[in-house]
């Protein structure tokens, strides 16, 4: 257990690093806590013994090593308010962004919330089952109809069904009709298992329909990235040392087990991370929920000098605007 002295003391070493990636001194420290550079000095020798902080040499200031930021952040951290301006401005980014499917949404949320929290974004979509919400058959070409599905999460997709003849639009409405009255609300397997008779292009129509609806559920694996830049430019890291962590980015394995869901947000920090490339590198992880039990996340890399007292209420905000949107698509 600390001593109220050493807490202030660790505080002033954490913060500081994270504000100037340099190693803090006691000259720095020693008028915040009101004691003598002695004193102070004292107090990062017994933080050093006790494996909170570490010094590149006898006489030099204080680094936080895991175990500090750690404690700082379960014990010393206060985090800084979202101004209503920026949760305005955040809020108007994510809910209007411009683009047409699913996919190209959660790319421009990860690229929206880069910019305004200044570190690398990882965002995955839900992790859950897709349902059936609505199908129409249209009249493309004599011998085509395209098929155009509406799943849960405004996910829309459409593929050309080929045709043996001509099909009149009153036949595909019907078609259209039949499925949707027997299969809305359900989802792939659901579709697969049932034992409805249908003819041979209303059975070729609901393959394609389980066929799209399990391709979409499997990219809940895909992880969208952006803000690399801004984690390369860090002081603290060169491009040769982060070259490994670039490599890994499309390895699911490792970002399954790093990015779970979970119901509050999750912090690992340096050498908590179990994989050798994440271990100069903090992580904060948050989710978001879709109906019927569904979560995705939202998470936030950085170095272990991360500014956390910024980016715990940015995850916050930005995983319950997330799922205060998609209970609404779905």
């Amino acid at each position: 257990m600390l001593s109220p002295r050493k807490k202030l003391v660790l505080k002033d070493v954490v913060e500081g690093y994270i504000a100037t990636c340099s190693p803090v001194a006691s000259g720095r420290i020693s008028p915040h806590v009101e004691v003598s550079s002695a004193t102070v000095r004292n107090e990062l020798a017994s933080l050093e013994d006790e494996g909170y902080i570490y010094r590149p040499h006898i006489s030099a200031g204080g680094i936080p090593s895991d175990k500090g930021y750690r404690y700082y952040v379960e014990h010393l951290l206060e985090v800084d308010d979202v101004s209503e301006k920026e949760k305005e401005e955040t809020a108007q980014a994510i809910l209007l962004t411009n683009v047409e499917g699913f996919e190209e949404w959660l790319e421009q949320i990860a690229q929206a919330l880069a910019r305004r929290i200044g570190y690398l974004i990882l965002v995955t979509p839900p992790r859950g089952r897709l349902f059936l919400k609505h199908i129409s058959l249209i009249s493309f070409q004599e011998f085509l109809a395209l098929l155009i599905l509406v799943l849960t999460g405004a996910r829309i997709k459409k593929q050309l069904i080929s045709l043996d003849r001509s099909v009149p639009q009153d036949d595909l409405d019907l078609i259209s009709n039949k499925i949707n009255y027997l299969y809305s609300g359900c989802t792939w397997s659901d579709i697969l298992s049932s034992e409805e008779d249908f003819s041979p292009l209303e059975g070729r129509v609901v393959g394609s329909i389980a066929q799209l609806m399990q391709g979409e559920e499997a990219k809940s694996e895909k992880v969208w990235v952006s803000g690399l830049s801004y984690l390369l430019s860090q002081p603290e890291f060169s491009h040769k040392e982060m070259l490994p962590l670039v490599e890994v980015w499309e390895e699911k394995e490792l970002w399954e087990d790093v990015l779970g869901p979970s119901q509050k947000i999750k912090i690992s920090i340096g050498h908590e991370n179990e994989d050798y490339v994440l271990h100069n590198l903090s992580l904060v992880v948050g989710s978001y929920t879709v109906p019927q039990g569904g979560r995705g996340t939202l998470s936030v890399v950085g170095p272990t000098r991360m500014y956390y007292k910024k980016v715990i209420p940015w995850i916050n905000f930005s995983t319950e605007i997330l799922s205060s949107f998609l209970a609404r698509l779905y």
